[in-house]
């Protein structure tokens, strides 16, 4: 959500479940936690699965003109399964679209599945969080002058986002890159067992023996 300045005679078609104006700005991230897809601009009083049901990008999902590749098969199985996108639980779910089962739901195996799913929700989370901390003024009530519009600043915003996101570890794979072997040279074998051999002749019995372990002993 993009808190805004509700718009006059609005009357409370933007305003959402966390008690504040906004419009949604709903984006699909890849594992480099960049935005590929952007939609914003619904009623920030509307649900995800509503916004979601209504975007473009949905259209483009069931017309199938996002060249998704077919389904494969995964390591260990025999039934090829589709790629799918990762949702949370306000998504509705959908053969290219998957969401955690319901916490009502106890079963171990559940659980499990939850916990997995949501550490690979984690590279869109940190998307959002390295938008908002780029541009703080996400967190505040935006109130735009005349001729800009909040969709446009937000994609602007997104878009920003992924430039900065590729210089940064462009430039630092250059240094990395060019100072490793000068600056940074690789430790050896014979550097861990160096290190290994510290520990062990600073930490191993007797050094590290405790009276509570002292007593235990024979």
């Amino acid at each position: 959500h993009v808190r805004i300045k509700a718009p006059a005679k609005s009357g409370t078609q933007y305003f959402n479940y966390k008690k504040y104006f906004s419009v949604h700005l709903q984006a699909v991230a890849d594992a480099n936690c960049k935005f590929i897809v952007v939609d914003v601009g619904e009623y920030g009083s509307r649900s995800d699965s509503r916004v979601f049901n209504s975007s473009n990008f949905y259209e483009l999902i069931r017309s199938n003109q996002l060249n998704i590749p077919p389904p494969k098969l995964l390591p260990g199985i025999t039934i090829s399964v589709p790629h799918v996108f990762v949702g949370n639980q306000g998504y509705p779910l959908k053969p290219f679209l998957i969401r955690p089962y319901p916490q009502t739901n106890t079963d171990p195996a559940v659980l499990i599945f939850n916990e997995s799913l949501c550490l690979a929700r984690r590279c869109v989370e940190c998307a959002f969080g390295l938008l908002v901390a780029k541009w703080r003024c996400l967190k505040t009530e935006l109130q735009l002058p005349s001729g800009i519009t909040f969709k446009s600043l937000s994609f602007s915003f997104c878009m920003a986002h992924n430039t900065i996101s590729s210089i940064v570890y462009e430039t630092c794979e250059a240094i990395w890159s060019t100072l490793n072997t000068e600056f940074f040279p690789f430790p050896t074998t014979s550097t861990f067992k160096r290190v290994e051999k510290e520990f062990f002749d600073r930490w191993s019995f007797p050094t590290a023996l405790v009276p509570s372990m002292a007593s235990m002993c024979v």
